[in-house]
């Protein structure tokens, strides 16, 4: 199993998991039920699922050659469509908590995109030269966390939140190495993150304006890394 992500009401979980056929690796969504029944493989070269808030769609992009875009899918493997097209290269697909809209990374020039399940709307939200990776809606809708680096500076990469629309970009932590994998409070107050450099790594907390930065795994020398902050928490 290579991902995973819980269904909003808790009874399903969809994953991906690789299949070797000969001497080439693949990567396929599946679905399952939370007490381990009915799996189900429903969708082949598939990565970075994600639920409709309504639970009964999952996003994912595809890794198929050629087609690498943002697909839709019902549960049960039917209804599979692509929302996007080429030139486009997706990855890293997300859906929004009120389900109107699903952001992604346009691979080529490493943008965040979104686009409407409809596939109308699409629009590129960082139109810069930025490295921008992992977005992450708040839990209201109303902003993305997303990490961004520069190709100039090819070992590093900070946190930085922009509203939905793109708007008021601003870039969170300043640190001499990699800040990346955001991830929001439930209340949307806070952002999780994992802090980087050659020696350690390490996950922080800090406010959503940046501000009170705290190491909360603190173990020097050892890998912490892909923080995921539970739903039923109060912060």
């Amino acid at each position: 199993v290579l991902a995973y992500r819980w269904s909003s009401d808790g009874g399903m979980i969809a994953y991906t998991a690789e299949r070797i056929e000969g001497d080439d690796l693949f990567v396929d969504l599946w679905v399952v039920r939370s007490d381990g029944s009915s799996a189900a493989r429903i969708a082949l070269n598939a990565t970075h699922p994600s639920w409709a808030p309504d639970g009964r769609r999952i996003a994912y992009a595809s890794a198929i050659p050629g087609d690498q875009q943002v697909h839709l899918i019902n549960t049960d493997g039917t209804g599979d469509v692509s929302i996007t097209s080429a030139p486009l290269v997706a990855t890293q697909t997300t859906w929004s908590p009120d389900g109107g809209a699903i952001a992604f990374v346009n691979v080529p020039d490493r943008n965040i995109m979104l686009i409407n399940p409809d596939g109308t709307g699409l629009v590129n939200l960082t139109q810069d030269r930025a490295d921008d990776d992992s977005p992450v809606w708040s839990p209201d809708g109303s902003a993305l966390a997303f990490s961004t680096g520069s190709a100039d500076q090819p070992l590093e990469s900070e946190v930085a939140v922009m509203n939905r629309d793109g708007s008021a970009r601003t870039i969170l932590t300043t640190h001499v190495g990699f800040d990346f994998s955001p991830d929001w409070s439930p209340n949307g107050t806070r952002i999780v993150f994992t802090r980087s450099d050659a020696q350690d790594s390490e996950v922080y907390v800090m406010n959503r304006d940046g501000g009170a930065q705290v190491n909360v795994s603190n173990r020097p020398g050892t890998l912490e890394t892909a923080p995921d902050w539970g739903s039923g928490s109060a912060q």
